[in-house]
């Protein structure tokens, strides 16, 4: 299994520091869309664990065979004791609760509270946008700035025209991430986990001072002790430089306010 440590920052080629003993590594709970990526960049670069590949416990990441063996097979035992040894190797995670089965998500959480990590709770606010965004993504293919400058360049100059977005699919999306997240939090009251919580809206609207002063507020409870010594600068590209521009493409969709309408009745 390949390994990483950190993502993009200025200061990424900087060699990471010995954990002290007031330090463990730890996990970011999530969704898609919720400017996950970005926070973990900086949280990774900060830590002084090395990292598991980003969702790794995705089907086609490198901890997917975990996932695909256990959807295959159902075997619980087996299950925990494969998570047991990922937890064992004592490597910061990202991981998205909605995309893979629970028994997955249950297994890390409470096999990775009983070692000791620490646990960030990464949610938006705003449901309406994050799964218009989601929508968007499936429609255009684009998941990243990468994929999406090009796609999106396309629809602004009318060559290429958007598909309704599936609003049947939208109201399972809402149903099965409530879900997620209730079982999640109910899980991490039952086994007492010390979670921090942070919310898109404060990382990544408003003014730069304000986002990190976030950054190093949550990055205190998770014990990175190496924040302290960083400028706010170090942080720029990751809290300001982020987006890939989504907004901008609302309009173009045909079906926008029903979706919008929709979302809302659900999540209001």
């Amino acid at each position: 299994m390949t390994t990483t440590n950190a993502g993009a920052t200025p200061s990424d080629t900087a060699v990471a520091p010995t954990p002290n003993a007031s330090e463990a590594p730890f996990i970011i709970w999530t969704f898609r869309r919720t400017g996950g990526t970005s926070l973990r960049s900086i949280f990774f670069w900060l830590s002084p664990f090395e990292a598991w590949q980003d969702e790794g416990f995705n089907r086609d990441r490198e901890l997917g065979a975990i996932t695909r063996e256990f959807e295959a097979s159902q075997d619980l035992a087996a299950l925990e004791a494969s998570v047991g040894d990922v937890v064992a190797r004592r490597k910061n995670l990202k991981h998205c609760i909605e995309v893979v089965p629970y028994q997955v998500t249950s297994s890390l959480l409470r096999q990775s509270v009983a070692a000791g990590y620490r646990h960030l709770v990464l949610l938006r606010l705003d449901e309406v946008e994050r799964q218009l965004s989601l929508a968007l993504a499936r429609v255009t293919n684009a998941w990243g700035p990468s994929e999406a400058a090009a796609i999106y360049d396309e629809i602004r100059a009318g060559t290429r025209k958007l598909e309704p977005l599936n609003i049947v699919q939208i109201r399972r999306e809402l149903d099965r991430d409530a879900a997620a997240l209730g079982r999640l939090m109910r899980l991490m009251l039952q086994h007492r986990a010390n979670y921090a919580l942070t919310f898109f809206e404060d990382l990544y609207r408003g003014e730069f001072a304000d986002r990190v002063a976030e950054v190093r507020r949550v990055a205190t409870l998770l014990g990175l002790s190496r924040a302290a010594n960083e400028a706010d600068a170090a942080f720029r590209t990751a809290l300001m430089q982020r987006s890939q521009g989504t907004r901008d493409i609302f309009g173009f969709v045909p079906n926008l306010d029903e979706a919008k309408a929709a979302i809302a009745e659900l999540t209001r």
